[in-house]
């Protein structure tokens, strides 16, 4: 049972498919895009390391995630990613 909802804003999403597209070998990026959302559904605050006020990230290589945690709505919002 999901605790949170994750939600990919539309920047993430199109840097993700870029990362895909630059990588050298793109069949790490969906399985870590995967474990991740996972890691984020259950438990946000335990799964990653807060850089700020309210900006969390989570390293699951090859990548490098940035959220947000809504608690009152329990949705996660991945507002970038990177390449670690």
């Amino acid at each position: 049972m999901k605790a949170f909802h994750v939600e990919w804003d539309d920047d993430a999403s199109n840097n993700l498919a870029l990362l895909y597209l630059l990588i050298n070998d793109p069949n790490t990026i969906w399985p870590a895009q995967y474990r991740a959302d996972r890691k984020l559904e259950q438990r946000p605050r335990q799964a990653g390391s807060e850089l700020s006020e309210g900006l969390w990230q989570i390293i699951e290589p090859p990548l490098k995630i940035f959220y947000e945690i809504d608690e009152a709505k329990r949705i996660v919002t991945v507002t970038h990613v990177q390449l670690v």
